[in-house]
């Protein structure tokens, strides 16, 4: 691990890319943090000599790539501050092609700053985030708007917009505050350091992790790196997106299905202790199979037939959830074929 107090200008100019890795949550700063960087923005732009502000720390990893090609980085912790001020950066830049005496400035922001400007496909970003926020980010950086999705990145570029309409300060001044103002600590590790548990150690006294959110981060920290996107969205993602908050539960019941008490803080423990290497993938697909019986057990409108779908709506009244991991491998005995 190589530690060492830098500014942002190193860390963004050059051809380089961050990748968010997939254990990361997506973004998630709001206004108290937006007003945050924006106050101790401004205040650096009033000082007569500039005064290098800390702003944290961003803890990285390089990957494997070639030669030639853009160097890349796994972003480890640091991602919340990384993606704020490039897409603050976005917004000046934007506003810089408006001014006719700016447009050297906006060209300067976007092809030292936010592009890798002799890259294509997705290595013309210099940041990669999750799957989750990549078409809203990619929009911000390709179009120099927001698009219609709903989302916390398109929130921050509408943000920071706002505040420059409100502040009549020279966009030139807010760049060189930016990554010439703001320091940090650029923390390099080895490349046989394990970023999953660096990420835990470094946000155990941040926003807790849910069990859901630990349980994610190891089945993807022992599935193979070139098939992590791949299975993410054909596993995870679907699951997620169906339970929502109710997936720690889920997985909660699932694991008491094989007969054994399961308290609600020991979730990820008990998980953690029948996954390794070898059946990570084989027990993501079995955990997402079960997620779509969980789903109709709480979603009784998921099952199409009558019957069955009568009664788990009386359950579903009834609240009687101690019976729901009976009841899933009910479910798995239902859904399969019946021997000739």
């Amino acid at each position: 691990m190589k530690a060492s107090e830098t500014k942002l200008q190193k860390i963004l100019e050059g051809t380089q890319q961050y990748l968010v890795p997939l254990f990361q949550r997506p973004y998630s700063w709001e206004k108290q943090q937006w007003e945050n960087l924006w106050n101790d923005l401004i205040d650096l732009t009033e000082q007569e000599t500039m005064t290098p502000h800390f702003m944290g720390s961003i803890v990285t990893l390089q990957t494997i790539s070639l030669p030639e090609g853009v160097s890349k980085y796994l972003l480890i912790d640091g991602q919340q501050r990384l993606t704020t001020i490039l897409i603050l950066l976005a917004v000046v830049r934007d506003r810089a092609k408006q001014q006719k005496e700016t447009n050297k400035l906006a060209e300067q922001i976007n092809n030292t700053i936010l592009i890798n400007p002799y890259e294509t496909g997705l290595e013309l970003y210099k940041l990669q985030p999750t799957q989750a926020d990549r078409w809203s980010f990619h929009h911000i950086i390709d179009q120099g708007s927001p698009n219609s999705e709903t989302s916390l990145i398109n929130e921050c570029y509408r943000f920071f917009d706002k505040k420059l309409s409100q502040k009549d300060i020279e966009l030139s001044l807010i760049k060189t505050a930016i990554i010439s103002g703001f320091s940090l600590v650029s923390i390099l590790l080895d490349k046989d350091e394990n970023p999953h548990l660096v990420f835990e150690s470094l946000n155990a006294k941040g926003k807790p992790l849910s069990q859901a959110d630990l349980i994610r981060n190891y089945f993807f920290m022992k599935i193979n790196e070139e098939e992590q996107q791949k299975n993410y969205a054909k596993y995870w993602e679907p699951m997620q997106a169906a339970l929502g908050d109710n997936l720690t539960e889920f997985i909660r019941h699932y694991l008491m299905k094989y007969g054994r008490e399961v308290k609600n803080d020991q979730v990820y423990l008990t998980l953690k202790d029948r996954v390794n290497v070898k059946n990570a993938l084989e027990s993501l697909e079995d955990l997402a199979k079960f997620a779509d019986y969980y789903n109709k057990l709480i979603n009784p409108s998921q099952e199409t037939n009558k019957s069955i779908n009568s009664l788990l709506m009386r359950i579903k009244r009834l609240e009687l959830t101690t019976v729901y991991p009976f009841l899933l491998n009910c479910y798995d005995d239902y859904s399969r074929p019946l021997a000739k």
